[in-house]
Formats: structure tokens, sequence, C-alpha cells
């Protein structure tokens, strides 16, 4: 009540007010410590993140780039394979067509010895009428014009198919090499 006497009501009342504020003005700088410790503590967990998410950007970077590297590699070797892949089927293609040539040269050269054999033994038959013995004899020299020109187309005949038969001697050679 003394309390009345010196400080009439309206003091009472300012001074709860100034208490109010004061105290209200601790609680909201303890509030406002608070919070910049909040804001703070936000911050950097928000530079780490961002840290974190640029490490992470390198990171992708170069495995984009990997990935490129990888996929034109891949790339090249598929090209390397489809090449490889055409020269293969061309070699085929030709060792094909070389087989089937050897296989004709083959039975050409065996028609051809036989030939020659064939003509060797008729020469070999013929061979007991001997030029010598033609010449000397000359009992009709139209039969002996006609033997010798006989032996001869007989002779023109074994050098073609020697001939013959050496050229396909070689091309099979030159087949087989191949």
């Amino acid at each position: 009540m003394w309390a009345e006497q010196l400080f009439p009501m309206k003091y009472n009342r300012v001074g709860l007010l100034v208490g109010a504020f004061f105290f209200s003005a601790i609680i909201q700088a303890e509030e406002s410590k608070n919070v910049n410790s909040s804001l703070s503590s936000v911050r950097e967990q928000i530079q780490q993140k961002q840290q974190a998410i640029k490490v992470q950007k390198k990171d992708l970077d170069s495995l984009q780039q990997q990935l490129k590297a990888d996929e034109d590699a891949i790339a090249a070797a598929n090209q390397k394979l489809q090449t490889s892949q055409n020269q293969l089927s061309k070699v085929r293609s030709k060792l094909q067509r070389l087989e089937a040539q050897r296989t004709k040269l083959e039975a050409q050269s065996r028609q051809q010895e036989r030939l020659l054999t064939e003509q060797f033994d008729e020469a070999y038959r013929m061979g007991q009428h001997d030029y010598l013995k033609l010449l000397l004899n000359q009992q009709d020299p139209a039969a002996v014009d006609r033997t010798l020109a006989y032996y001869g187309y007989m002779n023109q005949a074994r050098l073609k198919v020697l001939k013959r038969l050496d050229a396909t001697k070689a091309e099979l050679l030159r087949n087989k090499q191949e």
C-alpha cells in the first residue's frame, strides 16, 4: 500500500509494462540468438550440401566423359568388326572360287595326261614301223609320205597336249599358292 501511495496506479502499470518490455527484450534477444544460431547451422548445412553437389557434378561429368569415350571405342570396334567380316566374306568367296577352279584344273590335267598316255601308247605301238625302215623300204612313196605326215600330225598333237598340260600344271600351282 505504501507503494500505491508513493506510486499511484498508473505508475504501477508503467512499471509492469517496462518490466514486461524488459523481459520481452531479454527473451527476444535469447530467441534471436537461437534463431541466429539456427540460421548459422542451416547456412553451414547448405554450404556442405552445395559442396557435395559440386563434387557429384564433377564426378558425373567425369563419368559422362568416360561413357562417351567408351561409346566411341565401341563404335570403332564395331566398325573394325564389320570391315573384318566383309574381308572374311570376300576371302571365303575367293577361296570357294579357287577351290572350284582347282577341281576343274585337276580334272583337266587328268584328262590331258590320259590323252598323252594314249598318244604315247599309240606311238609306241606304231613305233615298230621305224622311220628308217619306212625310208629304206620305199615300196610306195605315197604311203611313206602319208606315214610321215601322220607322224608329224601325231607329234604336233602331242606337243599341243604337252603345252596344255604344262599350262594347266602352272595354273594349278598358282591356284594352290593363292
